[in-house]
């Protein structure tokens, strides 16, 4: 409606100006088809610019996430962030579930603001996204800017990311570091553990093939339970 009053106001100005003699009544029209082209124009100005005849809309999704990264050798959740420019702003990497093979990233624009939330209540990890749109407030507005697409523009969005006290927050830099120490301390402890077997087979010749299985298992089990309380001891150290 709003493009049909301005090619009215172009016509009429053009007809007046144009068709009629100079008077006051030729002026008073000009000045009317005037106001009828230039309030369409002023009001599509207002609503690109200050969203005149439009409200705000916000929309909220859930989804449970699942850690970014699987660490070798320890049970560890984590939330990776790549940092942009000054490293302020930041995106965040997750995975909505263990079996998913390409990780998830949130948006990298200026209008998304990313937030993570730690709580020991926190069960489930989740991702709350809040998405606000500027909408038409009613059908006289949508009406009135039919055709102009003006209608659901993007606001912001900001994504929030609940998760548990357990869970790690790390940089994709420090990840990387991480694993390759998890690499690194896989295979010391693969070979303490071959080389505490063959003691033990040097004290007792007579060990069967069942008792060297279980001496390994054993060792293995505390050598894991000794490089997870490492691991963790390191990845808080790179929180603080």
């Amino acid at each position: 409606m709003i493009i049909v009053l301005i090619i009215v106001g172009a016509i009429l100005f053009a007809v007046f100006t144009i068709g009629l003699k100079s008077g006051w009544l030729r002026n008073v029209l000009i000045v009317l088809a005037l106001a009828i082209l230039i309030w369409p124009i002023a009001s599509i100005s207002a609503t690109d610019n200050n969203h005149y005849g439009m409200k705000e809309k916000t929309t909220t999704t859930e989804k449970s996430i699942a850690s970014a990264a699987d660490m070798k050798g320890a049970n560890i959740n984590m939330l990776l962030y790549q940092p942009l420019g000054n490293g302020k702003e930041k995106v965040y990497i997750y995975k909505t579930d263990k079996t998913q093979k390409k990780p998830t990233t949130t948006q990298a624009d200026e209008k998304t603001t990313n937030k993570v939330v730690k709580s020991g209540s926190t069960k489930t990890a989740k991702l709350v996204t809040k998405i606000t749109h500027y909408v038409f407030k009613n059908n006289f507005y949508k009406a009135m800017y039919a055709g102009l697409d003006a209608d659901n523009q993007y606001k912001e969005r900001t994504n929030t990311f609940k998760v548990g006290n357990n869970w790690l927050v790390l940089s994709t830099k420090q990840a990387k570091q991480l694993q390759k120490q998890a690499t690194a301390a896989q295979k010391q402890m693969k070979t303490a553990i071959e080389t505490q077997v063959k003691e033990a087979m040097t004290k007792d010749p007579s060990m069967s093939k069942s008792q060297q299985k279980t001496l390994t298992q054993q060792l293995e089990q505390k050598a894991q339970q000794q490089a997870q309380q490492q691991m963790m001891q390191k990845l808080q150290q790179m929180q603080k």
